[in-house]
């Protein structure tokens, strides 16, 4: 064979391969579409089935392969909060002591009469906040509204 017959050869099978590459990629990029066919629907009802089957079943009794034991079937035991019943002491709003720059509350408490003033504290009663008609003590957490009584 020549030279010139070669090269011939050559371009030709180069033509070739890259036509493939050339065919190939433009299918991808335009892919034919096949024909559809009508579907023809009749207007009778269809029943729904509803049926929800697994195709697999996780069996829990497996061996944990880093602890090489059988899982242990762990209790929760929940815990109902006891309620703590704070019995109040016996407190009656008598009135107020009004002086020209502060005011003192008068309270009897468990028969004790005493004066207070805003955030002070007598048998474990705050005095929150109080005004002419009523005052609210804190004791242990829980605040009651006491009316003025006379």
């Amino acid at each position: 064979m020549k030279k010139q017959q070669k090269t011939v050869w050559l371009l030709t099978a180069v033509v070739i391969i890259w036509g493939l590459i050339g065919y190939t990629l433009y299918k991808r990029r335009y892919p034919s579409v096949p024909e559809t066919k009508r579907l023809v629907v009749s207007k009778s009802t269809f029943k729904k089935i509803n049926e929800s089957k697994s195709f697999y079943k996780v069996n829990g009794e497996y061996r944990d392969p880093f602890l090489g034991k059988y899982p242990q079937n762990k209790k929760v035991i929940k815990i109902k909060p006891k309620k703590i019943e704070v019995r109040f002491p016996n407190i009656i709003y008598n009135g107020m002591i009004e002086g020209k720059k502060t005011a003192s509350y008068i309270l009897t408490i468990n028969g004790q009469q005493e004066i207070l003033k805003l955030g002070e504290i007598f048998q474990e009663v705050t005095l929150i906040k109080a005004n002419y008609e009523e005052a609210t003590v804190l004791f242990q957490g829980l605040k009651k509204t006491f009316l003025l009584e006379l």
